[in-house]
């Protein structure tokens, strides 16, 4: 990547931490950062096929990280159907299903997600590896979701939200 988008990417300096926190590491550990931009189904399945081997290793620890929907004016996405509820109860429900996709463990059902909805989930690339990464291991896996939240409970059309979801993916022994 050129210098600039460098600059701007910020996820690896939000998680490094976060995860050292978490795993109460007092030493360093190897970090290998891949950023996935914009790519096709058909490379998020070649990426995951690359990181297989990785993937399937107890010993190493993956952390892929996005945020959820992007609601409001500033986003140009606004949706909302009143038979959900108020805007942000809306806004869980559509992350919901993205969550409940994803729990399914199948790349083509997540895909057909963003697709229906246009859900504004900025790390659809890298969900969608992690996706193929468990529809190709021959380890089983659980994906399980363990905390949601809404950066504000938008109630009007001028507010606006950005969600985050935090999901666990083991193996099953």
């Amino acid at each position: 990547m050129d210098k600039q988008t460098d600059e701007s990417e910020h996820s690896g300096e939000m998680q490094y931490p976060f995860i050292a926190q978490v795993l109460g590491l007092k030493s360093s550990v190897k970090v290998l950062p891949i950023m996935v931009g914009s790519v096709g189904s058909e490379k998020e399945r070649v990426l995951a096929s690359k990181l297989l081997s990785l993937f399937d290793d107890p010993s190493t620890f993956f952390v892929v990280s996005s945020d959820f929907c992007h609601w409001g004016e500033r986003f140009d996405f606004n949706p909302h159907d009143k038979s959900k509820g108020k805007i942000h109860e809306y806004i869980k429900w559509l992350d919901s299903i993205g969550m409940d996709k994803i729990k399914l463990q199948e790349p083509g059902a997540f895909a057909e997600y963003l697709r229906e909805y246009k859900n504004t989930i900025c790390g659809r690339h890298p969900i969608g590896v992690l996706m193929n990464l468990l529809d190709l291991s021959e380890t089983s896996f659980e994906v399980n979701f363990t905390k949601y939240e809404q950066s504000s409970k938008v109630v009007k059309k001028n507010d606006s939200s950005v969600s985050y979801a935090a999901g666990v993916v083991t193996m099953v022994e």
